[in-house]
């Protein structure tokens, strides 16, 4: 009776323990004391099976030197068995710093904005050039980035925005096929507010949209020309969305950037104003 009792009192405890840290996210520790909880009243099971004869015929005849070689090897089941689950938890975490670890990261900095007419001719542009310093130009590939909401229309001489921004890989390990996807500027104060913009090569997206690569500390260079953004715009967010590859996996990270337009479009990376 007092073992019994001792039993139940234990696996009271252990169900309360693992509720706990079940509601404070400590699964995977919630997950071993059940495990540990469940071990526990199989052995009880069995013993109660063979006491009652429920199918052991035998029951009779056992005597004290077969219950403690049968509890030894269960004992040793049960703390292999806890083992290997604790080993694979472990494992996974692993994993999981080592995914963490080699992540991708890119930081982002903007390095001017432009107002320009809108030609058919710079349309076709594969690079858009910025001096960098006085007689020193650079290229940066050129994106053209039109609203979803309507349809692309012919080049016609307006003024569009274009923004030079320089994308570094802060990570550790090259990434391939950059894919530069969508545009998506939301005002703060009015947060119903959604403009979209999109990079497709029928509009005039730039032919290596989808085949760009960077190297370790690499930096690539790029152009984003926005048309049709607002002509009022409160201070908004300004997030560049992009896809890429790193070994087969496909990923996606979003850049913040923020907008703004009083008559004058300034643009900022969170240091500087442009």
């Amino acid at each position: 009776m007092l073992l019994g009792g001792g039993t139940i009192l234990a696996v009271a405890l252990a169900l309360w323990r693992a509720r706990y840290l079940w509601k404070i996210g400590e699964r995977d520790k919630a997950k071993v004391v059940l495990a540990a909880v469940l071990l526990i009243l199989g052995g009880w099971a069995v013993y109660g099976a063979f006491y009652f004869q429920a199918g052991f015929p035998a029951g009779e005849s056992l005597n004290s030197s077969d219950w403690l070689s049968f509890l030894g090897g269960y004992l040793g089941f049960a703390g292999s068995l806890i083992m290997a689950w604790l080993v694979y938890l472990q494992d996974t975490r692993l994993k999981e710093l080592t995914l963490e670890e080699y992540a991708a990261a890119f930081s982002c900095k903007i390095r001017g904005v432009q107002q320009a007419k809108d030609t058919k001719k710079e349309r076709e542009q594969v690079f858009g050039f910025w001096e960098q310093e006085p007689q020193e130009y650079r290229n940066y590939f050129k994106h053209d980035a039109f609203p979803e909401s309507q349809e692309a229309q012919e080049a016609g001489g307006k003024l569009v925005t274009k923004i030079f921004l320089s994308l570094q890989n802060a990570g550790k390990l090259p990434v391939r096929e950059m894919l530069l996807e969508k545009v998506e500027i939301q005002p703060y104060e009015k947060q119903e507010k959604l403009y979209r913009y999109n990079f497709t090569r029928e509009n005039g997206g730039n032919i290596l949209n989808g085949k760009h690569e960077l190297l370790l500390e690499g930096t690539l260079n790029l152009c984003l020309v926005v048309h049709s953004l607002p002509e009022v715009l409160e201070f908004s967010a300004f997030r560049l969305t992009f896809s890429f590859k790193i070994g087969a996996q496909r990923q996606r990270q979003t850049v913040l950037l923020y907008i703004e337009n009083s008559g004058r479009v300034k643009v900022s990376d969170g240091e500087k104003i442009y």
